[in-house]
């Protein structure tokens, strides 16, 4: 059994399909423990835990860090690649790898113009 951000899931061992999923708001932090009529997951998620948000700098500050060709234009090339976006409680981000802003793009520019607005931010 694996979880993993949003799912718990089985495998085969004989060949590894999945054999059951389940769907569970989580970010996949814990590991499941099966008895023989239950399965227990500690689930955790950023809804209700805002305790948790990484309190990231304002636009302006991430923009006069970072506009490395100070056109005023924060780029996706200019954007912090180890900007830190949550941390999990638990877990350590360095060792456990940080859950970083730029490896999800699509949320830091959803109009996919190449550029993080101060809106999108």
């Amino acid at each position: 059994m694996l979880h993993r951000r949003d799912e718990v899931v089985a495998h085969s061992l004989a060949d590894g399909t999945r054999v059951w999923w389940v769907t569970v708001p989580s970010s996949g932090a814990a590991t499941p423990v099966a008895t023989d009529d239950a399965l227990y997951v500690a689930t955790w998620t950023l809804v209700g835990e805002p305790d948790q948000l990484f309190q990231g700098p304002t636009y302006a500050e991430l923009l006069a860090k970072n506009d490395k060709n100070r056109d005023g234009i924060l780029s996706l090339e200019e954007f912090p690649a180890d900007l830190p976006a949550i941390g999990r409680p638990g877990l350590d981000p360095v060792s456990s790898g940080p859950l970083l802003y730029k490896r999800n793009t699509a949320r830091l520019d959803p109009n996919k113009d190449g550029i993080v607005s101060s809106e999108e931010w």
